[in-house]
């Protein structure tokens, strides 16, 4: 007789070529959960392969791929799926990508449950398939493919939103994204030095919008005289060295990818995240919030819904240089609302993106 088992086996599916937000959800997902649910894993990056492996769980490799040879990654999936099924008596599929949905009918017909978890809405896709076929393509599959699904978990409302378009509303469950842990609250006095110390993090690429941070920080320096404002930018990415350029005479450091963010959450006085989208979430955002720093967000549907609607974060109209120099200097001068962002912010982590609320919401979708 076959013994029972106690736990659930899940198998966390990520090929992504990139190391970013996505591949730290799941490093977040096993913390919290591997008390309840047997993890394994098939990965492509590095980074996340080691982090995943440090939590104890079973890693699997394929090679990172991007372009045409993606195409190949994912047969190569396809092949290695069945075998890691049955030979880990495998009960839940969780896909944690985009071009990976095609796995989900494929363990859907062994008779699995498959989760796909979705992070970013599609506005970042093109809409003629010529513009960028491979991309065009990625989406059209999953539009077809996430049908398939046994359920669907949005990161956020604003992703929850777009998702329920394309597949029936009961397979959709929203869990918004979580921090893995929530430091002592330290309410942060409003900055009487000099540098005043503004942190970035983020991959370095275009969307991201840190030019258009840097072009705030150009307009301070040319029209407000007094406090000193330094910028340190954690992240790296094939836009680095063109942001460099445009960093010239401003008090910036680029410091790289960093495997432990913490110390510039610490060190830093405020936080600012300018992306121009789409954002399914951000989970920078949130960790920076959970170290009571106050925020300046660009005023994406996302960062509205984590700013509690510009109550836990300062907003301002996204992509707008003047804008975010207006409300950088309209923070820095103004006591009162430093101290109330530094308070609402961790009030709204611990309310609402707290790691114990996710795991038990997570643990529901992947035993249901």
């Amino acid at each position: 007789m076959k013994p029972t088992r106690k736990q659930k086996h899940v198998l966390l599916i990520d090929l992504g070529a990139s190391f970013g937000g996505a591949e730290i959800y799941l490093e977040n997902l096993v913390g919290p959960l591997r008390e309840h649910l047997t993890f394994f894993a098939l990965c492509a990056h590095p980074e996340i392969t080691r982090r995943l492996r440090k939590l104890r769980v079973k890693v699997f490799t394929l090679p990172c791929s991007t372009g045409f040879s993606k195409m190949f990654q994912i047969l190569y999936a396809l092949c290695l799926l069945p075998y890691l099924l049955i030979r880990y008596d495998i009960d839940t599929v969780q896909i944690n990508g985009y071009s990976e949905i095609l796995l989900i009918p494929f363990a859907r017909l062994w008779g699995r449950t498959a989760v796909a978890t979705r992070h970013l809405s599609f506005d970042i896709e093109v809409r003629y398939w010529y513009q960028a076929p491979g991309r065009f393509a990625a989406r059209f599959l999953y539009q077809r493919l996430a049908h398939f699904a046994s359920r669907i978990i949005c990161v956020s409302d604003a992703v929850g939103r777009e998702v329920r378009g394309l597949v029936p509303e009961n397979k959709v469950i929203v869990i918004p994204n979580w921090v893995a842990s929530i430091p002592p609250s330290r309410l942060r006095p409003p900055p009487t030095h000099s540098p005043v110390n503004i942190l970035f993090v983020g991959r370095l690429v275009e969307y991201k919008g840190l030019q258009v941070l840097l072009g705030a920080l150009h307009h301070l320096n040319a029209y407000q005289a007094g406090t000193r404002l330094r910028l340190t930018i954690v992240g790296d990415g094939e836009y680095r060295a063109e942001l460099e350029r445009k960093a010239a005479g401003i008090d910036a450091r680029f410091v790289g990818f960093q495997a432990d963010v913490s110390p510039y959450y610490e060190a830093a006085d405020l936080f600012v995240s300018p992306s121009l989208g789409p954002e399914g979430s951000s989970l920078v955002t949130l960790e920076a919030m959970a170290h009571c720093l106050p925020c300046l967000v660009s005023d994406l549907p996302v960062h509205r819904e984590i700013a509690n609607n510009g109550k836990a974060a300062m907003l301002f109209c996204s992509g707008s240089i003047d804008d975010l120099a207006e409300k950088l200097r309209t923070l820095l001068e103004s006591h009162a609302e430093w101290r109330s962002y530094c308070h609402s912010a961790y009030t709204t982590v611990q309310m609402k993106h707290n790691p114990e609320i996710a795991a038990r919401a997570y643990l529901g979708a992947f035993s249901a």
